[in-house]
């Protein structure tokens, strides 16, 4: 099995990941998968208001992937 691992990389290199405690539809609370399988859920990470950078996605023994999230589909 693989653990995926969601991070926030500040503009200012800070890196957070401190976890928010109980959320609805936990992406954690997902089975295992298997090819071609699609899962869907939230996560949350305590980040500072108005902080600009990029989220990480990463596996246990992988590099991270960087990506950016879209606010204009969340109105934040």
């Amino acid at each position: 099995m693989v653990d995926l691992t969601f991070q926030f990389v500040g503009s200012d290199s800070v890196t957070y990941s401190d976890y928010c405690g109980v959320i609805p539809n936990d992406l954690a609370d997902v089975g295992e998968l298997y090819e071609g399988g699609v899962a869907e859920g939230s996560i949350c990470v305590a980040v500072p208001a108005g902080a600009d950078g990029l989220w990480t996605v990463s596996t246990t023994f992988g590099e991270p992937l960087f990506l950016t999230a879209d606010t204009a589909a969340t109105g934040t």
